[in-house]
């Protein structure tokens, strides 16, 4: 059956077409979400009133929330050992949007629940460095131009790839690079060469980091004007309307940033290239950059960072991570601050803790502030009503065989459809060093962009876990036919608040601003303090967070 016979059918329909097609029953395919707990996070909404009998604990430096803010910040102090560190996390593993999956019954091999992959450093992402380094991504000094990489770490070719539907006389099949194909000398390729040296002329203010610089005002004019309108509007100002480079500067946001580039901020839609290693429009010159600047990846995404950091602090202090530690107040008190936590186990609250530390660090999404923070300030209640989250989910299928492609070329490690609303799938196994294998896992990604968020964020709540697999199924089917038939089980994992969203004036306005000022004893550390996330505002907020815990 045709992709379009399974859009037109409705998503319900597309994995029971395509068993039946093969003789099977969707009964018979095992399919469960994984990951976030929406019930877990959303008890957070609730009144509290500590009970009697809370149990006492204490601590010097405590950090609510194991994401990649928090873990970095416990990695700092762990490092430096000048303080003791508790860390609370409310899920089972740490990691937060960075978590992978080592093992599951419906699944052969490892696979990334979230983020996927690490760009390579900057020179100015010198924390980076120096945690990549001590977890043994980097071998040897990690401040050369261009750092010794374990190699397995390093993402194996062929490496990204766009599947073109038919047009004109080109049939339907895959591309090298996610950046449509254009010929020398069409009108598309004369915007793309226009839209390069923008980017290269931005590039050259020095205002494009990674991560991002924090003095909005010392920012060039040109530069600070790029956050008050969409990158899409910014694009038709400079007289670029070409339909295949909007649609990459679509794609691009969508994958960054969960947004589609006429609600994202021009500041970040530049960033994403101008922070990097520029755009090319020639795709040979793409791959001159990137084997100077290798993309760093997993079997289990970003996830295997997140664990090699676990493994790293709990070497040092071997009780400093909590999981199953849902913290329900924060307050500053004489001498220090009380943290109330309730013990998970099977879904109930277990017991209850009250910890005193003299130095907390709250690295959880802004948005959650409100509801942990008595007497929560002023100025970080009104950064929260500032920014808004994307929707995101990941949908891994267990394969019983590689299926093919209907071009017949080679599977690579980043698939894209470009007419799709995905973001396509990551083939989970790419980075195996095993040569001879059958079975394969493909992690496929779905920002819900098209969509406002709170419409969005209840669908992906509301639907079945089965419902997305069928989406993913009549999205995969057309360019690998025999993709049904090879299902032997799925695991969706959903994000309702997975990213905070640079919409125009977030990224450079006040609001954000304010959350990087601690308050007493109490800082902030996550992402969200950029007001966009990435690997590397997360981990450069969290040390920023941990140095200030250190100084008192």
């Amino acid at each position: 059956m045709k992709r379009r016979e399974f859009l037109a059918a409705g998503s319900a329909g597309a994995l029971s077409a395509a068993l039946a097609a093969c003789g099977r029953k969707p009964d018979e395919i095992p399919i469960e979400f994984a990951g976030y707990d929406p019930a877990r996070a959303h008890a957070l909404r609730e009144p509290w009133r500590a009970p009697a009998g809370i149990t006492p604990r204490k601590t010097e430096v405590l950090v609510v929330g194991g994401g990649i803010a928090g873990l970095s910040a416990a990695w700092w102090l762990a490092r430096e050992a000048r303080a003791q560190v508790t860390l609370l996390e409310m899920e089972p593993t740490v990691g937060g949007n960075a978590r992978g999956l080592a093992e599951h019954p419906a699944l052969s091999d490892p696979c990334a629940l979230g983020a996927h992959y690490l760009p390579s450093p900057s020179r100015q992402a010198t924390e980076l460095r120096l945690l990549l380094a001590d977890v043994g991504v980097i071998r040897g000094d990690a401040f050369r131009p261009q750092p010794d990489y374990d190699p397995r770490a390093v993402n194996f070719a062929p490496q990204e790839r766009l599947w073109m539907d038919a047009r004109g006389e080109h049939a339907a099949g895959w591309q090298e690079g996610l950046l449509p194909l254009a010929e020398p000398a069409s009108r598309t390729m004369a915007q793309y060469k226009q839209f390069a040296a923008l980017i290269e002329d931005l590039m050259a203010t020095g205002a494009f980091t990674m991560p991002s610089r924090l003095d909005a005002a010392a920012l060039p004019s040109q530069v600070r004007a790029l956050d008050a309108s969409s990158f899409s509007d910014w694009l038709l100002s400079r007289g670029l309307d070409d339909a295949d480079l909007h649609w990459y500067a679509d794609y691009c946001c969508r994958d960054d940033y969960g947004t589609r580039a006429a609600e994202t901020s021009a500041f970040a839609g530049v960033a994403y290239f101008a922070a990097r290693h520029g755009f090319h429009a020639d795709p040979r010159e793409e791959g001159r950059v990137g084997a100077d600047n290798p993309t760093l990846t997993w079997p289990t995404g970003n996830g295997a960072v997140a664990e090699k950091m676990r493994e790293y602090i709990a070497a040092r202090q071997a009780s400093a991570i909590q999981t199953g530690c849902r913290v329900r107040r924060v307050a500053e008190v004489r001498g220090g601050v009380e943290v109330d936590c309730e013990r998970i186990e099977g879904g109930r609250t277990a017991a209850v803790e009250r910890w005193q530390a003299a130095r907390v660090i709250i690295a959880t999404p802004a948005r959650t502030l409100p509801f942990l923070v008595e007497a929560c300030p002023a100025p970080w209640l009104a950064a929260t009503k500032s920014l808004s989250y994307a929707p995101w989910l990941t949908v891994n299928l267990g394969l019983s065989f590689v299926p093919g492609s209907t071009d017949g070329s080679p599977l690579a490690w980043d698939n894209v459809f470009k007419d799709s609303l995905s973001l396509g799938y990551v083939n989970a196994a790419h980075q195996s060093l095993h040569t001879r294998r059958t079975r394969t896992v493909w992690t496929w990604y779905r920002a819900l962009a098209e969509q406002a968020p709170g419409v969005a964020r209840k669908r992906l709540l509301d639907a079945p876990a089965r419902a997305w697999v069928d989406e993913a199924v009549a999205d995969i089917l057309h360019a690998h036919p025999a993709a049904g038939a090879a299902l032997e089980g799925a695991v969706v994992s959903r994000f309702g608040h997975a990213m905070a969203r640079p919409a125009p004036g977030v990224m450079l306005g006040d609001a954000v601003a304010s959350l990087r000022v601690p308050v007493g004893r109490i800082a902030l550390a996550h992402s969200d303090l950029a007001g966009y996330s990435v690997f590397e505002e997360a981990q450069r907020f969290g040390v920023r967070a941990a140095r200030w815990a250190l100084q008192g």
